[in-house]
């Protein structure tokens, strides 16, 4: 059987491609405005100001429905809905999982580090979402990709 290459989306309506755009770019930019953020407060200091750009920096279900035509979530969870797509929160988190597994395939970062720029604070948490979307874990993930073993058994 061969290695499940991940969540596929559908590229057919207009509207999804622009919110797997959004999402996508937002999950590969987050680590490092999150981590510039980070050091201007060690440098700094942390204020109201710097925690609430922090905070703005994660990307949430309503952040990214703000983000999609400034639209409430009540509303972006119906034109989701009405496509059929899967539920905001559902599709950031298999966004999330896709970087990760590049990340995997890309680089060397350790597997805690790869859940980190993915958007996973807890390593068991990464490990358990990604072992639910690729029925592996991400080490087994990689080493398989690595030796180009493409074949579970």
């Amino acid at each position: 059987m061969n290695i499940n290459p991940g969540p596929q989306r559908p590229r057919s309506d207009p509207f999804l491609q622009r919110v797997h755009a959004i999402i996508d770019e937002w999950i590969e930019g987050e680590w490092e405005r999150k981590e510039a953020i980070r050091a201007e407060a060690l440098a700094l200091g942390w204020n109201p100001e710097r925690a609430a750009r922090y905070q703005d920096a994660i990307l949430t279900t309503h952040r990214l429905a703000m983000r999609v035509d400034g639209m409430s979530e009540a509303t972006f969870r119906r034109e989701l809905q009405k496509l059929k797509a899967p539920r905001p929160g559902e599709l950031i988190r298999k966004a999330r999982i896709r970087f990760a597994a590049k990340l995997l395939t890309d680089t060397r970062l350790r597997v805690n580090k790869v859940a980190k720029r993915a958007g996973y604070d807890n390593e068991k948490h990464f490990t358990d979402a990604f072992r639910a979307e690729f029925k592996t874990t991400p080490s087994d993930y990689r080493r398989r990709f690595i030796n180009g073993d493409e074949t579970q058994d």
